[in-house]
């Protein structure tokens, strides 16, 4: 407990003012005791009287006369975004990492942040559903997504077209692609977010890929020249380029 000054409207007055520390909150109680005087000399005097040792009339106390207390939430913006242990926004903010229980959240926010922060959600989440959840070598996130993309990418797993080509720049194409089903809980999980198929962009000349242009009832695709479609074609990934397009290879 602190004794401060405050003033009324005419008389300096005497407070204590005793702030209480909570998990999510900071509690001041000011309480009103008495005028003091109406001129601060002597207003100061009688406060050292008993006890002030801050004399400095205080600013929110100006105009009160009446006991009053406030509550200031403890998790301000500066303090949570620097803390590496608690979420720094969304409906979350300012609750520990370490305590939640909210997946999708989590996973959300993983994609949010980087460093410490991301470790720590990563860990929890480990923590959460090891059986769907690890991390790999680098420290990232391994989930039923990524492990099954890493699959597609070194092609330790098979995959087919599930469209036709869509242009998307002189030497890009895109088009869709499903897993094959083989009774994986990862591969399950890939086929639910990727329902419609995934996409993927393609560099065509690296690929040795010679797009030619169709339409259907107005529609317009492309399709490898003398293929009549290029839906069910199985086709394997043969480099990553930099820009995160794929080199691919048409299985015969």
């Amino acid at each position: 407990m602190a004794l401060q000054i405050g003033f009324a409207t005419q008389y300096f007055t005497l407070w204590s003012v005793d702030v209480t520390t909570y998990p999510t909150y900071v509690e001041t109680r000011n309480t009103y005791h008495k005028n003091l005087s109406m001129t601060l000399s002597k207003a100061q005097e009688k406060a050292s009287i008993v006890g002030a040792t801050d004399l400095e009339p205080k600013e929110y106390l100006k105009g009160q006369s009446k006991s009053f207390t406030t509550r200031e939430n403890k998790y301000v913006e500066n303090e949570v975004v620097v803390n590496d242990k608690a979420f720094g926004f969304g409906r979350h903010k300012g609750e520990l990492i370490a305590d939640s229980m909210d997946l999708d959240y989590l996973l959300w926010f993983y994609g949010e942040v980087e460093g410490s922060t991301k470790s720590n959600v990563a860990n929890r989440l480990v923590e959460i559903d090891g059986d769907t959840y690890s991390i790999d070598a680098l420290g990232g996130l391994e989930t039923p997504i990524t492990r099954i993309w890493s699959m597609i990418e070194s092609s330790d797993i098979s995959i087919k077209s599930c469209s036709n080509f869509q242009m998307r720049g002189d030497n890009v194409a895109q088009f869709k692609f499903l897993v094959e089903d083989n009774d994986s809980s990862d591969v399950d999980a890939f086929i639910d977010n990727y329902p419609y198929g995934a996409n993927v962009c393609v560099k065509l000349e690296e690929s040795n890929l010679d797009l030619v242009r169709k339409e259907f009832r107005g529609n317009s695709y492309y399709t490898p020249r003398g293929k009549r479609s290029f839906k069910n074609t199985a086709f394997s990934i043969v480099s990553i380029n930099d820009d995160g397009m794929y080199t691919i290879k048409i299985e015969e």
